[in-house]
This record gives structure tokens, sequence and C-alpha cells, in this order.
């Protein structure tokens, strides 16, 4: 379940925040809205990553969105309040390691 409130989602029971500056540069540049960053980050079948860049812990989540028929991806900070830094379609490679950490894991 996804809540809107302006400049926050709540994706189940966590808040997602973003700057709203970064999230019109983000639409511009990549054409997704923070907004719709829920799909992602609530997807059953996500694959996540901790790294650490410019000495701050950050987190970047995969999943497979149906409604736009690709691997997206989430890079955002965690917290009490998650804070979204970037939304975009994988890259190729990114897309690939995906599926097949898919395919490894939901062996169906």
């Amino acid at each position: 379940m996804f809540l809107f409130d302006g400049t926050s989602i709540s994706v189940y029971t966590k808040t997602v925040i973003w700057d709203e500056t970064k999230r019109h540069i983000n639409l511009e540049k990549h054409h997704l809205d923070f907004i719709d960053a829920g799909l992602v980050l609530s997807n059953r079948y996500r694959l996540e990553f901790e790294c650490v860049r410019n000495g701050e812990i950050r987190r970047q989540t995969f999943a497979n969105v149906t409604v736009v028929l690709t691997v997206l991806t989430v890079v955002w900070v965690p917290g009490e309040k998650r804070r979204v830094i970037s939304f975009r379609i994988a890259h190729k490679n990114e897309r690939e390691a995906y599926h097949a950490w898919l395919e490894k894991e939901f062996k169906d």
C-alpha cells in the first residue's frame, strides 16, 4: 500500500522521502518519478545491495516492474525514513545479474 503526502510516500510501514529538486532532475533524466519508487522497494522479488559512496551507506534495490516491463533500480539511504537518491531503468549488466539471481533464488 502506498500513501502519498506531497513530498514523501509510505511503503507499507516505511516512509520514503526525497529532495524535490533531485526528484525533478531524475524525472528529466530518467523519466521516472520518485513517487513510484515503491514499485521497486515493496516488490516481493527485489534484490538489494549495500554500498558506501562519499562516506554514506546506501542501498541499491532492483526489481522487475511489470507496469513498465523492465527491471528498475532505486538508490536510497537507509534510516527511519528511506531517502531516495536515484530511480532509473537498470543497465543491461544489472538486468542480467538480476535475472540470474531471480532464476537461482526462485526455482518454480
